[in-house]
């Protein structure tokens, strides 16, 4: 549990307290967790988030996670700090090579072709062959 995550357990769950012993362990925070457990989100609730997202014209950001607010100290390490982001990157980066060049299905080259064209880069793929043939 970290930080206000507590607040997402029943209002009654031993977590909440100061000080408790859970799963054998023994926890000890700061406070103990008073605020009521969140309304469940329903349906209504997603389609109310996306009306107003529409209504104040939000643009979801699919890319690159920008750096922590810690980042504008001295001497602050962001690949020390933030690993598993840097696993994922290179992950990602390889599945998408490995997906360039052998292929996944028609659907995943048609939206890499297209992509590519967008933003003018792989030219040779623009073609519409299997991906793994270029």
């Amino acid at each position: 549990m970290y930080a206000s995550a507590r607040r997402f357990l029943p209002n009654d769950h031993p977590l909440r307290n100061k000080d408790c012993e859970f799963d054998h362990n023994l926890y000890q925070y700061q406070d103990e967790e008073r605020r009521d457990e969140p309304e469940p989100k329903t349906t209504q609730t997603l389609f109310n988030y996306a009306s107003l997202a529409e209504e104040r014209g939000v643009v979801h950001y699919l890319g690159q996670k920008g750096p922590p607010l810690l980042a504008t100290l001295e001497n602050f390490k962001y690949e020390k700090f933030n690993i598993l982001e840097w696993m994922h990157n290179l992950k990602r980066t390889y599945e998408c090579f490995m997906d360039l060049l052998v292929g996944r299905d028609p659907q995943f080259d048609e939206k890499a072709r297209r992509t590519s064209q967008a933003l003018g880069l792989f030219r040779p793929i623009y073609e519409p062959r299997h991906l793994s043939q270029v």
